[in-house]
């Protein structure tokens, strides 16, 4: 993979590719047979009766007809109903704790009905189809959620510093194939997929070539300081909050749902920031990089372009994001970290 695109490709292979082999792996859902008629034989010929009485009275429409299918019709409710008190009786009876049929039948009566309700729109009108709720939820979110404002010669600024000769620092360390072999046997399996549906488990389960062509696309994503495209996506669901009408679309909260190979990059990527941050010890203490459980309250990310052979260079961009290795992913601060050039000191400071 040498450029951008060809590194798109392949991450739409690899996700092709997965997906074609689970499905292909997964079983066809077991066509239901015609289910056979439990009804009793008494209750049938009462049904067959008083149908025959219902034809006969609406053709002659005679009162003497007409008793003897009221009669039948109640008589058929009567012997429905003893019915049915007859098999729930008999399932309650069945029910015991120790085959967890009691546990399973208490789960089903508990088990609150939640309706959905349909969503109000910006005009006042209803949205009651999924297609109108979904464009609803996307006309608030793009007005709520917007871009920060990066000023452009901050960009320029970094941009002409990476690119300077004779670069004294190494390039960082591409990841290994055991390293990802350990990083996916800790991954939460439990965590919801995204929108390609790749699961941690089925990372787990992964052969040996697909773990060798997933570490040659993550150490590509070093290479070419480029994240893929088709990893920015996530799949958007709305929460409800408490206490708030379900009727408008700013009483849901979205959370966002990842594909899980990026979230195993950013752990690989998190361990990189981690080794820089014991190296950073020897520096003053508002020089580091992700610590856990050292992080300050803040609202701004300082990275000062600090060489490590001339200190006095106090130069720095500073940009509002959240202090999160996934948004330096998102946001850009990769190009400027990933580029082969660990020569930048993150520094986050209160002001």
């Amino acid at each position: 993979m040498k450029d951008r695109d060809e590194l798109d490709e392949a991450t739409q292979y690899f996700t092709t590719i997965i997906q074609e082999a689970a499905w292909h792996s997964t079983p066809l859902p077991r066509t239901r047979t015609h289910q056979v008629d439990t009804t009793p034989l008494h209750i049938r010929e009462l049904i067959a009766e008083k149908r025959r009485s219902r034809g006969r009275w609406q053709q002659s429409r005679n009162q003497g007809d007409r008793i003897t299918y009221n009669r039948l019709k109640k008589k058929l409710q009567t012997a429905l109903r003893n019915v049915n008190n007859a098999t729930f009786e008999h399932y309650i009876t069945t029910l015991s704790p120790s085959d967890n049929t009691l546990w399973k039948a208490t789960k089903r009566l508990k088990r609150p009905q939640i309706p959905i309700p349909p969503i109000r729109k910006a005009d006042a009108s209803w949205a009651k189809s999924d297609d109108d709720k979904a464009m609803a939820f996307a006309v608030h979110l793009r007005q709520v959620f917007t871009s920060h404002h990066i000023p452009t010669p901050t960009d320029t600024e970094i941009s002409d510093f990476l690119d300077v000769p004779c670069q004294m620092s190494l390039p960082i360390k591409p990841f290994t194939t055991a390293e990802l072999v350990k990083t996916l046997a800790h991954t939460n399996v439990r965590k919801a997929p995204g929108y390609d549906l790749i699961s941690g488990t089925v990372l787990q389960e992964l052969p040996p070539k697909a773990i060798t062509f997933l570490t040659i696309l993550y150490n590509s994503i070093l290479r070419l300081s480029y994240y893929p495209l088709l990893w920015k996506f996530a799949q958007i669901i709305m929460v409800s909050k408490p206490g708030k009408p379900v009727a408008e679309v700013a009483s849901y909260r979205p959370i966002s749902l990842l594909p899980i190979p990026s979230k195993v990059f950013e752990k690989l990527l998190l361990k990189i920031f981690g080794v820089i941050s014991t190296f950073l010890h020897s520096y003053p203490i508002i020089n580091f990089v992700f610590e856990p459980a050292t992080l300050p309250s803040t609202k701004h990310i300082r990275l000062p372009m600090r060489s490590l052979k001339d200190s006095k260079d106090q130069s720095c961009a500073r940009l509002p994001f959240s202090m999160s290795p996934r948004h330096l992913i998102k946001c850009g601060i990769l190009d400027c970290y990933i580029n082969s050039r660990p020569l930048f000191l993150a520094s986050i400071t209160s002001s």
